[in-house]
């Protein structure tokens, strides 16, 4: 049986766990990567869509000024949403977990209430699509009012569930006179990304399949300094007899940042038996 050593990162390496930011223009597929990109590496998902309607639902003071606004026809205000950012930020799995923020900010005065709460991402995403890929997308993207699950007309698994299909709604946002004037929106907030996240900021192609992006997303991630545990148990576990188990600098009460979906306690007895299968062989 191979010896488990667990030490914690070297003091040049962050013992923090990953803060990710992910940018990108309307219907560039942000939520799905995000979803996917959480479930991966067991970071906390904030999503600043998801928390609006949380407190529109809970029916708070911040969520009535929400209805207020929209009624007018106004956007929520960016310290409204910067608030309920920060306070999300703030809580507990947020710290010890790491998290990865979509839709939120949309603009440079965002960006900055971002900065001035010091909630500092450690990596920038920024997906690209084209022009027409964020009409053509727009257009066939619909939700299910039940359950808030994103859907696109060309999604096969609609064929399969017509109650589904039958329920399904645009919303405003993704009319095309909104989606324009979004779309404007973050080219102007894009020219002014690479200076306020300078030397973090990570391009991605949005237009290949969900899983290609989250795949290059992944290896962008896993090359910084903040995953070398990652590399590290997997590499020390195929080559060697002895596990190097670093963690986020939590103690070994962190068994909750490896790249499987499996924690790492679970990863390593996995891989020891598949290495134990492979000598069998």
């Amino acid at each position: 049986m191979a010896k488990i050593l667990k030490i914690a990162f070297m003091p040049k390496y962050s013992r923090r766990p990953p803060r990710i930011l992910l940018l990108g223009p309307p219907s560039a597929g942000k939520t799905t990567v995000a979803e996917l990109l959480a479930k991966r590496y067991r970071l906390t998902l904030v999503s600043a869509e998801s928390l609006l309607e949380d407190e529109i639902r809970a029916k708070t003071a911040r969520g009535q000024i929400a209805i207020e606004m929209m009624e007018k026809g106004e956007e929520v205000s960016d310290k409204v949403m910067g608030k309920m950012v920060e306070e999300r930020l703030g809580q507990t799995d947020c710290k010890v977990s790491g998290w990865i923020l979509e839709g939120f900010p949309l603009n440079e005065a965002q960006a900055r209430i971002l900065k001035q709460q010091k909630h500092t991402p450690t990596t920038v995403i920024e997906l690209r699509i084209s022009d027409d890929a964020v009409f053509e997308r727009s257009e066939h993207k619909r939700v299910d009012p039940s359950t808030g699950k994103v859907y696109s007309l060309h999604e096969e698994q609609l064929k399969a569930a017509p109650e589904v299909a039958a329920r399904l709604v645009t919303k405003e946002c993704d009319a095309h006179d909104a989606v324009e004037e979004r779309l404007k929106t973050w080219k102007d907030f894009r020219v002014k990304v690479g200076e306020l996240y300078k030397g973090k900021v990570t391009p991605v192609s949005g237009e290949k399949a969900v899983q290609a992006v989250v795949e290059t997303i992944s290896d962008e991630i896993e090359s910084c300094k903040h995953l070398l545990h990652i590399r590290c148990v997997r590499s020390c576990l195929l080559n060697m007899n002895c596990v190097v188990l670093g963690f986020w600098g939590f103690g070994a009460v962190s068994y909750t940042h490896l790249r499987a979906h499996e924690t790492s306690l679970h990863l390593v007895c996995r891989l020891l038996l598949e290495k134990k299968k492979k000598k069998k062989k």
